[in-house]
């Protein structure tokens, strides 16, 4: 068994917009009257989509609102979040990021991004970076299947990932343990593992002893991401099960 797909988060995998991040919320909350604490954003926030992040965060302080409403703030901080980032030069990215990228596609897998970002960051982003060519799918929390399903939970997007590559790759059949899945949260980490998925924690939002806890994956930076040993090993525990 070899990996035939790997998924990639855009925020806190590819982007290191965590500052930004918590700007935004924070001035979400000044603007409902409510006052933002330091660690909003790590409580509530992480590993969700705007959405989920806003619904949490304002809940968290009495404050219930409607779908809607909720709608509204998601836009006015992705209409926000855009114009930081076009203010910026470049991109702050995670290091070694464009290079690994470059590496992956050797490797003839069908490489997508499944995030709770929104389609007009996500967008950008990839605009900006000249990177969407190396993207095969795009999973983005304006995806029809996640809108119709996040009413009160967050859906598992790897799931929904699997279905689509599924369905514009017929040919690969892919299971859950051929995708290998890069994260830097629990949430995610959590979700890609429900369904049997590879997962390598990167440690770009908890120390990596604390990811290890987590996963059997784990590394400080993507440079350190071994696709080879993975299918190497992979194989190998194969050939045991099959023994």
């Amino acid at each position: 068994m070899s990996l035939s797909a790997v998924l990639f988060d855009v925020k806190g995998v590819i982007i290191d917009d965590q500052e930004i991040q918590q700007e935004l919320i924070a001035d979400i909350l000044l603007r409902e009257n409510l006052r933002p604490e330091t660690d909003d954003f790590q409580n509530f926030c992480v590993g969700k989509s705007d959405r989920q992040a806003l619904r949490d965060v304002l809940k968290s302080r009495g404050r219930i609102v409607t779908a809607d409403y909720l709608d509204k703030l998601s836009q006015e901080k992705t209409t926000a979040y855009l114009q930081k980032l076009s203010q910026l030069e470049n991109l702050p990215l995670y290091s070694g990021f464009l290079e690994f990228l470059t590496k992956l596609q050797e490797q003839e897998v069908v490489i997508g991004l499944v995030t709770g970002t929104s389609q007009q960051e996500t967008e950008f982003i990839l605009r900006k970076l000249a990177i969407a060519n190396f993207f095969s799918i795009l999973i983005t929390a304006d995806n029809p299947e996640i809108v119709s399903q996040a009413v009160d939970l967050e859906p598992n997007y790897y799931e929904i990932a699997l279905k689509i590559i599924n369905q514009q790759f017929a040919h690969l059949n892919l299971q859950p343990q051929e995708c290998l899945v890069i994260e830097s949260t629990y949430p995610k980490i959590t979700a890609a593992q429900q369904l049997g998925m590879q997962v390598v924690g990167i440690s770009h939002q908890y120390p990596l002893h604390m990811l290890q806890r987590k996963t059997g994956w784990t590394v400080d930076y993507l440079a350190d991401i071994d696709i080879d040993r993975i299918n190497q090993v992979l194989n190998q525990q194969q050939l045991t099960q099959q023994s």
